[in-house]
């Protein structure tokens, strides 16, 4: 007798859905066109087999799709290839999500927003996002993956972030003076530990910063990094039923939210790992409304009263990201659009450094002029730089992969942070 299974409201979805993605019309046209039993006839007596009755290969059917896949779509090892409905889930509204965010952050360094708030409020938007889209990613990793999963973040985080604090502080030997504490927030930012040992000196030591300070809004990706670092441990390299508990993740967003620190994007794993156990709960009518609520009701309360921002930002946060958590087809603008966001974050300090110096030693321009040609000036050049150095590197990366680079990647990634504390605690005071 055959054990009644309950269908999740996402295989649901995906089973009665009409409308097909690029990826499922290339699947249908591949069963249709290759001649499967011809190439099987001629793979099978060459194909390794294992003594080992549990351990045995992939079946060679499926490994000969895979590769089709891999050559199709570019993945770079089967296990990114979609073995479920929601592996390839896309969210198009995301990516104008990034670029909103990324743009107002660049309004509020130009002085062009009033709420003294809003830069931060979008970074803790971000973490939200990098909590709930990451969290996911690792929920549906194995141990084995977890060194390509490092080296897929090296790739996408660490290059343009290098090559960022590469230009600032070129800029910075060129116009400040170089000093001990000088090289003490570049060592900080450049082993990912600025948040901890930086920003809390911005008030002592900001005339002793690169440019004045200029590179603070690095705090953010040493942030994140140290989630990629940590959020692995838990989701994947312990005991799964002890890892991916929900009441774990309330756990760890409570302490999160209780210390400040990570509560945004402790928040987006947590709905991950909610979504993992409970299904697409936030795709339902009644959820979408009390999310709804949710955002306006603490939008409202972080502007009346500004001491309570810590404790409502973070839940405002993951309420719109799951809000626009709406699954659709990719549009070349928006993925465009999105691709910039992360260039224009990091980069934005660029227009404004031109445009005064513009302003100071060229022609002396109204400031509102000057601020239009800081913006605009950030757009080129994070559109510049996604589209002939990011985007190229993001599409070889399936070509720079291999196993020994990538455990290389994780060693570095946790060597760094341990360096960093170590240096911090030395120099700190």
């Amino acid at each position: 007798m055959n054990t009644p299974t309950k269908t999740s409201f996402a295989e649901f979805e995906y089973a009665s859905k009409k409308r097909q993605t690029r990826r499922e019309k290339f699947l249908a046209e591949m069963e249709r066109v290759v001649p499967w039993a011809l190439f099987l006839a001629k793979l099978e007596p060459h194909y390794p087999q294992s003594d080992r009755r549990n351990r045995q290969p992939m079946p060679l059917h499926r490994m000969l799709r895979i590769h089709c896949m891999q050559q199709r779509f570019g993945y770079s090892d089967r296990q990114n290839v979609c073995k479920t409905p929601d592996c390839h889930v896309y969210f198009p509204w995301f990516d104008w999500l990034r670029i909103t965010l990324a743009t107002t952050v660049l309004l509020y360094h130009e002085g062009l927003l009033a709420w003294s708030r809003v830069g931060n409020f979008s970074v803790q938007v971000f973490f939200a996002l990098s909590g709930w889209l990451i969290g996911w990613i690792l929920l549906n990793t194995e141990k084995k993956d977890i060194p390509h999963f490092y080296f897929n973040r090296a790739i996408r985080i660490w290059l343009p972030y290098f090559l960022t604090l590469i230009l600032l502080v070129s800029a910075s030997i060129l116009h400040d003076k170089i000093t001990p504490k000088w090289w003490e927030f570049v060592i900080y930012k450049s082993l990912f530990v600025y948040n901890w040992f930086g920003t809390r000196q911005l008030d002592t030591f900001l005339q002793e910063m690169p440019l004045q300070g200029t590179g603070n809004h690095f705090w953010s990706i040493n942030t994140e990094e140290q989630f990629y670092l940590f959020a692995p441990i838990p989701l994947v390299l312990v005991n799964k039923r002890f890892g991916q508990n929900l009441l774990i993740w309330v756990a760890i967003a409570l302490i999160a939210w209780l210390t400040k620190d990570y509560a945004s994007i402790a928040l987006g794993v947590l709905a991950a790992v909610a979504v993992k156990q409970y299904g697409n709960f936030h795709e339902t009518t009644k959820a979408r409304v009390i999310l709804f609520i949710t955002a306006i009701a603490s939008m409202v309360t972080m502007l009346l009263n500004d001491n309570l921002y810590a404790k409502v930002a973070p839940f405002c946060a993951v309420s719109i990201v799951l809000l626009l958590s709406i699954r659709g087809e990719k549009n070349h603008l928006g993925k465009f659009m999105g691709g910039i966001s992360y260039p224009l974050y990091l980069n934005a300090w660029i227009g404004g450094f031109i445009a005064n110096a513009f302003a100071k030693h060229i022609i002396a321009v109204t400031p509102n002029v000057k601020h239009g040609i800081a913006i605009l000036l950030s757009f080129l050049i994070a559109s510049t730089l996604y589209w002939f150095i990011e985007r190229p590197m993001l599409n070889m990366r399936a070509k720079l992969y291999s196993g020994r680079l990538a455990k290389l990647v994780v060693l570095v990634g946790y060597l760094s942070i341990f360096a960093g504390i170590g240096f911090g605690l030395s120099h700190f005071s």
